[in-house]
Parts: C-alpha cells; sequence; structure tokens
C-alpha cells in the first residue's frame, strides 16, 4: 500500500478506518454478493448512460478515463458498482461533469496484464491530498475482479473522507452533507449492541406511584437509530380505601426507538425517546375488620415520548438517565365499593438512571 502527501494523522485514519471497512465488508459484500453472479453480462454490455453530474447541492466523483493499454479489465462494470454503492449516500459518479466540480478524481491504472495489479489513485477536492493503493488480484477469479476493485475504491474514498473528522486535517470548504454521513457511518460500526439496567420511577394522576429496577437492551443499526428493549420489575404505593388500603405491584415490558439529535460523539449523547410499555398490575385488596376484600390483575399499555442523555466513560460503558410523559392508552383502575381508589390514568411521568455496556 502506498500512500503519498500524507501527513501523519491521515496515516492514523487510515489505519484506523481500514479496521472499521474490514468489519464492515462482510455486510457491503454480502449486499452486493448478486453483482459477481452478473458480473461477466456486466463487463460484455455496453456501458450504462452517463448520468448528469455538476447540479448545485449534488455532489459527485468524476473517474478519469483510462487508454485502451493501460485500463484495467472490466472497467466500465468497476464504475457502475461504484456508482451503484455511493448513490444510497446521494453522491453521484460521472466522467463528465457540468457546473460544480467533483469532490474526488478517481483514476484506476493497470500496472502489470501478468500479476494483474491495480493501481487507485484518489485526488481529493475536500481534503486536498492524494492517496493509492495497489490491489493484487491474482487470488481474484476474473469474473470477480470487477467488483473487489471497486470495492477497493469505495473503500479508499471513504479512508479519505475521514479525515474530515481529524480537528487537525485542512479542510478548506464544508464538506457536503451526504460526505459527513458518510463519514459518520465509517467512524462508528454498522451496528452497536447496548445491555444495561436501571432504576426506574413512574408516577400517574391517576394516584399510582411505581419504582423499581429494569433490565435494557438495544440494537444501533445506524449511528442516529437505537431500537430498544426493556423489562422490570415494580413495586408500588399503598392506596387507603374506605373499607381497607390497596398495595400494587407490577411487571413492565416495553419496546422503544431513539433518536440521537447531536453528532455521534465520544464522550455524550442526546436522544429523542419514544416508548410503548405494557405495565401488568396486580391489585391486592387488604380489608378492615368485617369488610371483604377481592384482589384483581390487569395490564394498562402507556405511550411517552421524551429526552434521554448518555456520558460515555469509554468505549464501552456509559452513565445514562432518562424522562418522559405520557399517558395510558388503556387505563387500570382499582375500585372499593364502587368507588375508585387508585389507577393508571391520566398524565404519566417516566424518569431512570442506569449504567449501559456496548459491544
Amino acid at each position: 500500500m502506498a500512500f503519498t502527501q500524507h501527513s501523519l494523522a491521515s496515516v492514523a485514519a487510515w489505519i484506523d478506518v481500514g479496521e472499521r471497512a474490514r468489519r464492515s465488508r462482510t455486510a457491503r459484500l454480502v449486499l452486493t454478493l448478486a453483482l459477481v453472479v452478473c458480473a461477466r453480462a456486466g463487463a460484455a454490455e455496453p456501458a450504462a448512460p452517463e448520468v448528469s453530474c455538476g447540479r448545485p447541492g449534488h455532489p459527485w466523483v468524476k473517474f478519469e478515463r483510462a487508454d485502451r493499454d493501460h485500463a484495467p479489465g472490466g472497467f466500465d462494470a468497476i464504475m457502475q458498482h461504484v456508482r451503484a454503492e455511493l448513490a444510497l449516500q446521494g453522491i453521484g459518479v460521472c466522467f463528465e461533469g457540468r457546473g460544480q466540480a467533483p469532490i474526488a478524481t478517481v483514476q484506476l491504472t493497470a500496472r502489470s496484464g501478468d500479476a494483474v495489479e491495480v493501481v487507485i489513485d484518489v485526488q481529493d477536492a475536500l481534503t486536498k491530498k492524494r492517496v493509492s493503493r495497489v490491489l493484487d488480484l491474482r487470488s481474484t477469479p476474473p469474473d470477480a475482479r470487477p467488483l473487489a476493485i471497486a470495492v477497493g475504491t469505495d473503500e479508499l474514498l471513504r479512508a479519505s473522507w475521514v479525515e474530515i473528522a481529524i480537528e487537525t486535517a485542512p479542510v478548506e470548504e464544508a464538506p457536503p452533507a451526504e460526505v459527513v454521513d458518510v463519514v459518520e457511518s465509517e467512524l462508528r460500526p454498522e451496528s452497536t449492541v447496548e445491555i444495561g439496567t436501571a432504576l426506574a420511577f413512574e408516577a400517574y394522576t391517576g394516584g399510582q406511584r411505581f419504582w423499581g429496577i429494569d433490565a435494557r437492551g438495544g440494537i444501533r443499526p445506524s449511528p442516529r437509530w437505537t431500537v430498544a428493549l426493556r423489562a422490570g420489575l415494580r413495586d408500588g404505593s399503598s392506596a387507603d380505601a374506605p373499607n381497607g388500603t390497596v398495595d400494587a405491584k407490577a411487571l413492565i415490558l416495553g419496546v422503544g426507538a431513539e433518536l440521537s439529535v447531536l453528532p455521534p460523539a465520544e464522550s455524550f449523547q442526546l436522544e429523542l425517546l419514544g416508548r410503548l410499555d405494557a405495565v401488568h398490575v396486580s391489585y391486592v385488596a387488604k380489608a378492615d375488620a368485617g369488610a371483604l376484600a377481592r384482589s384483581e390483575d390487569g395490564t394498562a399499555l402507556i405511550g411517552s415520548g421524551g429526552l434521554a442523555a448518555t456520558v460515555r466513560l469509554g468505549a464501552a460503558a456509559g452513565l445514562f438517565a432518562e424522562a418522559s410523559a405520557g399517558a395510558p392508552l388503556r387505563p387500570v383502575r382499582a375500585a372499593d365499593s364502587g368507588s375508585e381508589v387508585v389507577s393508571i390514568a391520566g398524565f404519566t411521568l417516566m424518569t431512570g438512571v442506569g449504567v449501559l455496556a456496548t459491544f
């Protein structure tokens, strides 16, 4: 692997991204595996019509046309694969464009026909540098070589753009939002699993109070989204009734989603959360002398929304706090002689604090 005009910080970023690229390469190759099957046909068919590039607000990458003597095999198929990959990020790929300058220029050159090595040069207009990589394809089947070259090109482009995130990197112009999204996705694993535990408190204007402990679990399919589950045990407040008292215990099971409102950071995260909880409550009646008691169960459905904040204690641990408000979609009430004593009803306030581990 060769690098030119590279700062030490850039090299560190490339090494770091190389590790992430290797971890995510399986998912990326699964997504494009079908292209291998049709690579032979794709290489034989005419190139796709040129896409219009250079419109304001639409970033694009320019492919340099290689002469016949130095072009790698399946050149048009390589470009089509790269175009399909970057189109998912809203970035165009063309040979020519009008108006807005390209954010990067890619050159592919076959170094040796016998060794089947390809040199990929990227002239990045954002970070003002030039990087290169040599791909040895001797162990790659001929039909799969265009895809392998395309994957290598895509990885090198992403590695070049990641330098934007280095505070000391000289970025002379603000990068397009599409490139920022690529950088964020490269700096964070494609999916993150989180598990944790929390102390929780819930209060309802119907008079019921709960406190207890939760087990939490979540998966982060993207840098900004988290899908979460929680299950917990609750001890409830006692309520006085005309003929005795009513105690409460509950089991809670909830599902929710969280959306980050800040750019992903190592030390702090702030997220909007929405949740739907099923609260199975057991009301235990204790009757005064001369009265009869009857205990009942019921399940309430609670919809809520709020904020969650997480402070990271390193790469694999963190502390979090959350607060949300909502209302029961299905209330549960405890009554004595036809009169309501306490209920899971009305306005709902939920809070929790806990710890989590990230994998």
